[in-house]
């Protein structure tokens, strides 16, 4: 093989590794208080018969993730380490009945992490976040555990949210290899994003979860930078889960760890159905147009979906002067939403068939910027239609038919600055 062509494969190999790490799961919370039906809307990682590596909390543990919730999504009040499972539980590795090895959990109360661990008949111990997190960005949670002494610390984006220096939660708290159980369709897993007995009034997660990783130590002791990159396995990974699937019923195990893999079920249900592949994540910024194609992660079409009211889409430098194909049709925006081309040159953005370009729904404030917008080339080809509150700025139009449509069809509110041109 060729130098030239052996570096293409690579090349090739990074972009799809790269596209791979593009996605995350949202969970929707589709049974809280038992409205929906049950044992659906989560991930379960089966941990017995045969054992698997995920199993931890024989040794000392740490449990790490990245979750991103908006607010008043996660309803659960305050609750204590002593009461995790009274909050919309992220993590659930929770057993019925006590008198065994033990359990933990990772919740969100009153718009905080707690995470507690409880051994036998000793009582949940844990400790309680002080961060605020359903705030609609992505945030990095590691919770770890040291088995002499029961020893338990919370962090968030680097941050230590507490410190439990030790407690009688000590020892082992894994699931016992061949526990009896006559819960066998929830006690011998690992739940995410659900209560997992399904225990009457059960509040579950309603948000995003992305790069889990388990471990089999201790990881953190003191505050840290959050990380920048997906995570990496090493000998004392014992569960990795990349979230870079993006369809399909199996939630991947990348660790490599001796006696697994621990891949886990995806649960889909409810309605809407749950969970749902998201191409956000917190090392790819949705709101970023990449590409010049119409659909998927990058495009702008994806952007617009993904986006949250009042959110900003802008565009890389990459595009400047390149056309953007909307082969799919018109793009409905039904939020408010701002379109902002920041590069020194434009982007051209053009309809397939009759278009519009884009159609602004009543009752919605947009702004577009710098952008060269491209009608349709059908008999009655739009540009734009508004139904809303609409604000274009320095914005170059062509109209590649000149039929019976018109350039801008508005019956909202239209506002006009800067250099607009109209070319045919």
């Amino acid at each position: 093989m060729s130098t030239k062509h052996f570096s293409i494969l690579i090349l090739l190999l990074l972009v799809n590794l790269l596209a791979g790490q593009e996605y995350s799961l949202r969970f929707l919370g589709t049974n809280n208080n038992n409205q929906g039906p049950p044992d659906v809307d989560r991930v379960k990682i089966p941990l017995d018969a045969p054992h698997k590596p995920v199993d931890v909390g024989a040794t000392d543990f740490t449990v790490e993730f990245w979750m991103k919730a908006n607010p008043g999504d996660n309803t659960a009040g305050s609750c204590g380490p002593d009461s995790w499972y009274f909050g919309n539980v992220i993590i659930d590795r929770d057993v019925f009945g006590g008198g065994d090895h033990g359990d933990y959990g990772i919740v969100l109360c009153n718009r905080r992490i707690v995470a507690g661990v409880e051994r036998a008949n000793n009582g949940s111990k844990g400790v309680t976040g002080t961060t605020i997190v359903d705030d609609g960005q992505w945030h990095h949670v590691a919770f770890t555990r040291r088995a002499s002494d029961g020893q338990i610390r919370l962090f968030v984006d680097g941050n230590i949210q507490g410190t439990l220096n030790s407690s009688d939660a000590n020892g082992d708290v894994s699931y016992r290899n061949g526990r009896s159980t006559s819960y066998p369709n929830s006690d011998p897993y690992l739940v995410f994003g659900a209560e997992k007995h399904d225990y009457p009034g059960s509040l579950y997660y309603k948000g995003w979860l992305d790069e889990v990783r388990i471990s089999n130590n201790i990881r953190y002791t003191s505050a840290f930078t959050r990380p920048t990159a997906p995570f990496v396995t090493d000998a004392n990974t014992m569960a990795l889960y990349h979230f870079n699937e993006g369809s399909g019923n199996t939630l991947n195990d990348s660790s490599g760890a001796a006696g697994g893999p621990s891949h886990g079920e995806i649960k889909y249900g409810g309605n809407p159905v749950g969970p749902q592949w998201s191409t956000d994540s917190p090392f790819y910024d949705p709101l970023l147009v990449t590409t010049t194609a119409d659909t998927g992660p990058g495009s702008l079409r994806n952007a617009v979906t993904s986006a949250a009211a009042n959110a900003t889409i802008t565009f890389s430098s990459a595009l400047q002067n390149q056309t953007i194909q909307l082969t799919g049709g018109t793009i409905l925006i039904n939020k408010n939403l701002q379109i902002h081309n920041t590069n020194s040159q434009k982007v051209n953005i053009q309809v397939s068939g009759n278009g519009p370009v884009f159609q602004i729904a009543s009752g919605h404030t947009v702004s577009i910027q710098h952008l060269h917008l491209i009608g349709g080339n059908g008999a009655s080809a739009r540009i734009l239609q508004n139904a809303g509150n609409l604000s274009l700025q320095n914005v170059n139009f062509t109209d590649l038919n000149e039929g019976t449509g018109s350039g801008i069809l508005n019956t909202g509110q239209l506002t006009v600055n800067g250099n607009n041109v109209l070319q045919k």
